[in-house]
Protein backbone atom coordinates (compact mmCIF):
# COMPACT_ATOMS: atom_id res chain seq x y z
CA UNK A 1 0.00 0.00 0.00
CA UNK A 2 1.42 3.19 -0.68
CA UNK A 3 2.03 6.08 1.32
CA UNK A 4 -0.69 8.97 1.59
CA UNK A 5 0.85 12.48 0.33
CA UNK A 6 1.07 15.36 2.71
CA UNK A 7 -0.96 17.49 0.96
CA UNK A 8 -3.53 14.87 0.78
CA UNK A 9 -3.20 13.93 4.51
CA UNK A 10 -4.09 17.57 5.32
CA UNK A 11 -7.50 17.81 3.02
CA UNK A 12 -8.52 14.66 4.94
CA UNK A 13 -7.95 16.07 8.27
CA UNK A 14 -9.74 19.11 7.69
CA UNK A 15 -12.68 17.15 6.06
CA UNK A 16 -12.40 15.64 9.12
CA UNK A 17 -12.06 18.57 11.80
CA UNK A 18 -15.15 19.64 10.06
CA UNK A 19 -17.20 17.24 11.08
CA UNK A 20 -15.76 17.08 14.31
CA UNK A 21 -16.33 20.95 14.82
CA UNK A 22 -20.02 20.42 13.19
CA UNK A 23 -21.16 18.40 16.41
CA UNK A 24 -20.62 20.23 19.27
CA UNK A 25 -21.87 23.74 17.34
CA UNK A 26 -25.14 21.26 16.94
CA UNK A 27 -25.39 20.00 20.23
CA UNK A 28 -24.95 23.49 21.54
CA UNK A 29 -28.03 24.42 19.27
CA UNK A 30 -30.33 21.87 20.08
CA UNK A 31 -29.96 22.26 24.06
CA UNK A 32 -30.90 26.37 23.50
CA UNK A 33 -34.07 24.91 20.91
CA UNK A 34 -37.46 24.27 22.95
CA UNK A 35 -40.06 24.98 20.45
CA UNK A 36 -40.96 22.46 17.95
CA UNK A 37 -40.42 24.60 14.98
CA UNK A 38 -36.78 25.08 15.97
CA UNK A 39 -35.99 21.76 16.42
CA UNK A 40 -37.12 21.13 13.17
CA UNK A 41 -34.94 23.61 11.69
CA UNK A 42 -32.28 22.06 13.12
CA UNK A 43 -32.88 18.54 12.74
CA UNK A 44 -33.62 19.54 8.51
CA UNK A 45 -30.24 21.67 8.65
CA UNK A 46 -28.37 18.37 10.37
CA UNK A 47 -30.04 15.95 7.65
CA UNK A 48 -28.54 18.37 4.98
CA UNK A 49 -25.17 18.11 6.27
CA UNK A 50 -25.23 14.57 6.48
CA UNK A 51 -26.13 14.03 2.87
CA UNK A 52 -23.08 16.65 2.11
CA UNK A 53 -20.88 14.75 4.54
CA UNK A 54 -21.81 11.12 3.06
CA UNK A 55 -21.07 12.47 -0.77
CA UNK A 56 -17.39 14.04 0.92
CA UNK A 57 -16.41 11.26 2.60
CA UNK A 58 -17.20 8.68 -0.39
CA UNK A 59 -15.18 10.69 -3.01
CA UNK A 60 -12.57 11.01 -0.04
CA UNK A 61 -12.89 6.71 0.29
CA UNK A 62 -12.66 6.72 -3.36
CA UNK A 63 -9.65 9.05 -3.10
CA UNK A 64 -7.94 7.16 -1.22
CA UNK A 65 -8.36 4.14 -2.90
CA UNK A 66 -7.13 5.12 -5.60
CA UNK A 67 -3.90 6.51 -4.23
CA UNK A 68 -3.43 4.14 -1.15
CA UNK A 69 -4.08 1.17 -3.86
CA UNK A 70 -6.66 -0.26 -0.97
CA UNK A 71 -8.83 1.02 2.42
CA UNK A 72 -9.02 -0.80 5.53
CA UNK A 73 -12.42 -2.67 5.11
CA UNK A 74 -13.11 -1.42 8.61
CA UNK A 75 -13.61 1.84 7.41
CA UNK A 76 -16.40 0.87 4.44
CA UNK A 77 -17.68 -1.07 7.35
CA UNK A 78 -18.22 2.25 9.44
CA UNK A 79 -18.98 4.00 6.49
CA UNK A 80 -22.04 1.65 5.78
CA UNK A 81 -23.07 1.98 9.41
CA UNK A 82 -22.93 5.95 8.90
CA UNK A 83 -25.15 5.53 5.79
CA UNK A 84 -27.91 3.45 7.86
CA UNK A 85 -27.98 5.94 10.59
CA UNK A 86 -28.21 9.07 7.91
CA UNK A 87 -31.12 6.79 7.14
CA UNK A 88 -32.66 6.80 10.36
CA UNK A 89 -32.55 10.13 10.90
CA UNK A 90 -34.09 10.99 7.76
CA UNK A 91 -37.29 8.58 8.57
CA UNK A 92 -37.53 10.12 12.16
CA UNK A 93 -37.70 13.13 10.73
CA UNK A 94 -40.46 12.21 8.07
CA UNK A 95 -42.43 10.79 10.41
CA UNK A 96 -41.92 14.45 12.88
CA UNK A 97 -40.01 12.77 15.53
CA UNK A 98 -37.01 15.60 15.19
CA UNK A 99 -35.17 15.12 19.03
CA UNK A 100 -34.25 11.52 17.68
CA UNK A 101 -33.66 12.57 14.56
CA UNK A 102 -30.84 14.72 15.81
CA UNK A 103 -29.29 12.44 17.95
CA UNK A 104 -28.89 9.73 15.23
CA UNK A 105 -27.89 12.66 13.00
CA UNK A 106 -24.59 12.98 15.87
CA UNK A 107 -24.51 9.24 16.08
CA UNK A 108 -23.85 9.67 11.88
CA UNK A 109 -21.72 12.16 11.98
CA UNK A 110 -19.56 10.34 14.41
CA UNK A 111 -19.43 7.42 12.55
CA UNK A 112 -18.37 9.04 9.87
CA UNK A 113 -15.44 10.42 11.16
CA UNK A 114 -14.34 6.68 12.99
CA UNK A 115 -14.47 6.01 9.18
CA UNK A 116 -11.59 9.00 7.93
CA UNK A 117 -10.17 8.46 11.15
CA UNK A 118 -9.64 3.92 10.34
CA UNK A 119 -9.38 5.05 6.31
CA UNK A 120 -5.99 7.02 7.17
CA UNK A 121 -4.78 5.27 9.66
CA UNK A 122 -5.35 7.57 12.59
CA UNK A 123 -5.55 6.52 16.04
CA UNK A 124 -5.34 3.12 14.92
CA UNK A 125 -5.01 2.07 18.59
CA UNK A 126 -8.35 3.39 19.16
CA UNK A 127 -10.11 1.32 16.24
CA UNK A 128 -8.35 -1.99 17.70
CA UNK A 129 -9.81 -0.90 21.16
CA UNK A 130 -13.47 -0.89 19.59
CA UNK A 131 -13.03 -4.50 18.27
CA UNK A 132 -12.31 -5.49 21.68
CA UNK A 133 -14.93 -3.40 23.50
CA UNK A 134 -17.15 -5.14 20.79
CA UNK A 135 -16.53 -8.16 21.36
CA UNK A 136 -16.36 -7.96 25.00
CA UNK A 137 -19.93 -6.56 24.87
CA UNK A 138 -20.96 -10.02 23.12
CA UNK A 139 -19.87 -11.94 25.78
CA UNK A 140 -21.89 -9.53 28.18
CA UNK A 141 -25.50 -10.11 26.80
CA UNK A 142 -24.48 -14.03 26.14
CA UNK A 143 -23.59 -13.76 30.21
CA UNK A 144 -27.12 -12.24 30.63
CA UNK A 145 -28.91 -14.53 28.58
CA UNK A 146 -27.18 -17.04 31.12
CA UNK A 147 -28.17 -15.15 33.75
CA UNK A 148 -31.72 -14.96 32.25
CA UNK A 149 -31.83 -18.92 31.71
CA UNK A 150 -30.31 -19.72 35.41
CA UNK A 151 -33.67 -17.26 36.57
CA UNK A 152 -35.51 -19.39 35.16
CA UNK A 153 -34.51 -22.81 35.92
CA UNK A 154 -33.88 -21.62 39.72
CA UNK A 155 -37.79 -20.85 39.95
CA UNK A 156 -38.73 -23.62 38.22
CA UNK A 157 -36.44 -25.72 40.65
CA UNK A 158 -37.97 -23.57 43.91
CA UNK A 159 -40.65 -21.52 43.51
CA UNK A 160 -40.24 -20.24 47.40
CA UNK A 161 -37.25 -17.70 46.12
CA UNK A 162 -39.92 -15.76 43.78
CA UNK A 163 -39.33 -13.27 46.53
CA UNK A 164 -35.32 -13.38 46.35
CA UNK A 165 -35.15 -13.24 43.06
CA UNK A 166 -37.59 -10.48 42.24
CA UNK A 167 -36.08 -8.29 44.65
CA UNK A 168 -32.30 -8.72 44.54
CA UNK A 169 -31.79 -10.82 41.20
CA UNK A 170 -33.97 -8.88 39.04
CA UNK A 171 -32.92 -5.68 39.56
CA UNK A 172 -29.31 -6.51 38.70
CA UNK A 173 -29.95 -8.29 35.35
CA UNK A 174 -32.33 -5.61 34.51
CA UNK A 175 -29.23 -3.24 35.51
CA UNK A 176 -26.50 -4.81 33.22
CA UNK A 177 -29.04 -5.21 30.40
CA UNK A 178 -29.25 -1.44 30.19
CA UNK A 179 -25.23 -0.60 30.90
CA UNK A 180 -25.15 -3.00 28.18
CA UNK A 181 -27.70 -1.05 25.62
CA UNK A 182 -25.61 1.94 26.57
CA UNK A 183 -22.82 0.27 26.16
CA UNK A 184 -23.67 -0.30 22.46
CA UNK A 185 -24.06 3.02 22.20
CA UNK A 186 -21.36 4.02 23.16
CA UNK A 187 -19.74 2.23 21.16
CA UNK A 188 -21.40 3.99 18.02
CA UNK A 189 -20.87 7.10 18.60
CA UNK A 190 -17.13 6.29 18.93
CA UNK A 191 -17.22 6.87 22.98
CA UNK A 192 -14.18 4.01 23.83
CA UNK A 193 -13.53 5.47 27.28
CA UNK A 194 -17.75 5.52 27.78
CA UNK A 195 -18.33 2.31 26.55
CA UNK A 196 -15.43 0.38 28.27
CA UNK A 197 -16.59 1.92 31.51
CA UNK A 198 -20.29 0.80 30.78
CA UNK A 199 -19.49 -2.92 30.20
CA UNK A 200 -17.01 -3.56 33.03
CA UNK A 201 -20.22 -2.08 35.16
CA UNK A 202 -22.45 -4.12 33.24
CA UNK A 203 -19.91 -7.35 33.76
CA UNK A 204 -20.33 -6.73 37.62
CA UNK A 205 -23.51 -6.24 37.86
CA UNK A 206 -24.42 -10.05 36.05
CA UNK A 207 -21.44 -11.60 37.65
CA UNK A 208 -23.32 -10.45 41.01
CA UNK A 209 -27.10 -11.76 40.07
CA UNK A 210 -25.59 -15.36 39.25
CA UNK A 211 -23.56 -15.21 42.59
CA UNK A 212 -26.55 -14.21 44.61
CA UNK A 213 -28.64 -17.27 42.33
CA UNK A 214 -25.80 -19.95 43.71
CA UNK A 215 -25.83 -18.90 46.95
CA UNK A 216 -29.86 -19.33 47.07
CA UNK A 217 -29.62 -22.47 45.64
CA UNK A 218 -26.96 -23.60 47.85
CA UNK A 219 -28.94 -22.22 51.50
CA UNK A 220 -32.35 -23.85 50.61
CA UNK A 221 -30.42 -27.16 48.94
CA UNK A 222 -28.59 -27.14 52.78
CA UNK A 223 -31.95 -26.65 54.23
CA UNK A 224 -33.93 -29.37 52.21
CA UNK A 225 -31.20 -31.76 52.90
CA UNK A 226 -31.25 -31.16 57.00
CA UNK A 227 -35.00 -31.43 56.70
CA UNK A 228 -34.93 -34.53 54.74
CA UNK A 229 -32.09 -36.06 56.83
CA UNK A 230 -34.92 -35.44 59.88
CA UNK A 231 -37.28 -37.11 57.87
CA UNK A 232 -35.80 -40.53 57.11
CA UNK A 233 -32.77 -40.47 60.46
CA UNK A 234 -33.62 -38.48 63.27
CA UNK A 235 -38.00 -39.09 63.39
CA UNK A 236 -37.78 -42.80 62.33
CA UNK A 237 -35.63 -43.25 65.86
CA UNK A 238 -37.59 -40.90 67.49
CA UNK A 239 -41.17 -42.73 66.76
CA UNK A 240 -39.46 -46.20 67.71
CA UNK A 241 -38.43 -44.84 71.27
CA UNK A 242 -41.52 -43.19 71.91
CA UNK A 243 -43.52 -46.54 70.50
CA UNK A 244 -41.40 -49.04 73.05
CA UNK A 245 -42.02 -45.89 76.07
CA UNK A 246 -45.69 -46.11 75.33
CA UNK A 247 -45.82 -49.78 75.27
CA UNK A 248 -43.88 -50.33 78.81
CA UNK A 249 -46.68 -47.47 79.71
CA UNK A 250 -49.51 -49.55 78.42
CA UNK A 251 -50.65 -46.92 75.77
CA UNK A 252 -50.33 -46.61 72.31
CA UNK A 253 -49.06 -43.45 70.00
CA UNK A 254 -49.58 -45.65 66.75
CA UNK A 255 -52.74 -43.41 65.31
CA UNK A 256 -50.54 -40.50 66.43
CA UNK A 257 -47.37 -41.53 65.02
CA UNK A 258 -48.60 -42.37 61.41
CA UNK A 259 -50.26 -38.83 61.43
CA UNK A 260 -46.88 -37.39 61.76
CA UNK A 261 -45.02 -39.44 59.66
CA UNK A 262 -47.33 -39.13 56.88
CA UNK A 263 -47.30 -35.48 57.06
CA UNK A 264 -43.45 -35.79 56.95
CA UNK A 265 -43.47 -37.85 53.74
CA UNK A 266 -45.56 -35.09 52.51
CA UNK A 267 -42.99 -31.97 53.95
CA UNK A 268 -40.61 -34.12 51.89
CA UNK A 269 -42.47 -34.34 48.68
CA UNK A 270 -43.50 -30.85 48.81
CA UNK A 271 -39.21 -29.99 49.76
CA UNK A 272 -39.04 -32.24 46.15
CA UNK A 273 -41.21 -29.79 44.41
CA UNK A 274 -39.35 -26.69 45.39
CA UNK A 275 -42.09 -25.94 47.74
CA UNK A 276 -39.84 -24.67 50.40
CA UNK A 277 -42.28 -22.24 52.08
CA UNK A 278 -45.42 -24.89 52.32
CA UNK A 279 -42.22 -27.52 53.49
CA UNK A 280 -41.79 -25.12 56.82
CA UNK A 281 -45.59 -24.55 57.69
CA UNK A 282 -45.72 -28.64 57.02
CA UNK A 283 -42.91 -28.93 59.08
CA UNK A 284 -44.26 -26.60 61.75
CA UNK A 285 -47.34 -28.85 62.40
CA UNK A 286 -45.58 -31.62 62.42
CA UNK A 287 -43.64 -30.22 65.76
CA UNK A 288 -46.85 -29.53 67.29
CA UNK A 289 -47.96 -32.97 67.02
CA UNK A 290 -44.85 -34.23 68.32
CA UNK A 291 -45.18 -32.07 71.37
CA UNK A 292 -48.76 -33.44 71.83
CA UNK A 293 -46.92 -36.78 72.01
CA UNK A 294 -44.62 -35.76 74.56
CA UNK A 295 -47.37 -34.32 76.41
CA UNK A 296 -49.17 -37.56 76.23
CA UNK A 297 -46.10 -39.56 77.21
CA UNK A 298 -45.42 -37.35 80.28
CA UNK A 299 -49.03 -37.56 81.03
CA UNK A 300 -49.10 -41.82 81.12
CA UNK A 301 -46.05 -41.78 83.42
CA UNK A 302 -46.96 -39.53 86.01
CA UNK A 303 -50.33 -41.55 86.07
CA UNK A 304 -48.01 -44.72 86.02
CA UNK A 305 -45.61 -43.67 88.61
CA UNK A 306 -48.57 -42.47 90.93
CA UNK A 307 -50.26 -46.36 90.37
CA UNK A 308 -47.34 -48.16 91.38
CA UNK A 309 -46.87 -45.80 94.44
CA UNK A 310 -50.30 -46.19 95.35
CA UNK A 311 -49.86 -49.99 94.73
CA UNK A 312 -47.25 -50.52 97.24
CA UNK A 313 -48.97 -48.01 100.02
CA UNK A 314 -51.53 -50.85 99.83
CA UNK A 315 -49.05 -53.70 100.43
CA UNK A 316 -46.73 -51.68 103.07
CA UNK A 317 -44.10 -51.32 100.12
CA UNK A 318 -41.80 -48.37 100.94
Amino acid sequence: MRMLKPLSAVMILLLLGSIAAAIPITLADQEETSSEEELKCKAEALIQLLNQTAEKVDDTLGFLNETLGGVAPEAYERYQRALELCENATRLFEEGNYTEAIKTSFKALQMFKLCLKVAIGVEVEEVEACRRLEAALRRLNVTIQRAERARHMLLNAFPSLGGNVTEVVDPLIEEARRLAEEAGQALEEGNVTGAAALIGEGHAKVAKALATMNRLVNSEIVMALRVKHYIVVCFSGFAARVRRRAGRLGFSVDDLLKETEEELEEAATLIGKGHLGLAKAKIMGVKTKIQGILHQLEKHSRKHHEERSSARGRHGRP
